[in-house]
């Protein structure tokens, strides 16, 4: 994976290419789900298997998927403004202050949803 300019993912080093498959029943698949608790069934197998440390980035609970997706949109869009005022962008007021301000209904909406209650309750 190559980046452009200075910013952007960084080249993975040893990249995963390989694929295993393998047929589980429903049974020895939640089983497997439940010891991998917070990561995916894939390192938990691959750590397993490879005697490697179980240092792996905990799955987004299925609950929760949509708001984080809405929420790494907003995010992202945060970082792209903050991106160009700090690179010297001049600052677009008329420009910036309606996306300030859907940035900030966004996360009121994401907010709501993950403690499940309505628009704009705090």
């Amino acid at each position: 994976m190559g980046t452009k300019g200075k910013g952007g993912r960084p080249r993975v080093r040893n990249k995963r290419d390989h694929q295993i498959t393998v047929r589980l029943t429903e049974r020895e698949y939640r089983k497997l789900q439940k010891a991998a608790s917070g990561c995916s069934v894939a390192a938990l197998v691959r750590d397993r298997l490879l005697g490697l440390r179980k240092e792996t980035s905990p799955q987004v609970p299925l609950m929760n998927r949509q708001a984080w997706i809405d929420l790494s949109r907003t995010a992202s869009n945060l970082n792209q403004m903050s991106y160009h005022l700090n690179t010297g962008g001049r600052p677009e007021v008329d420009r910036i202050l309606p996306l300030l301000s859907l940035l900030q209904r966004d996360l009121e909406q994401v907010r709501a949803r993950l403690i499940g209650g309505g628009h704009g309750h705090r």
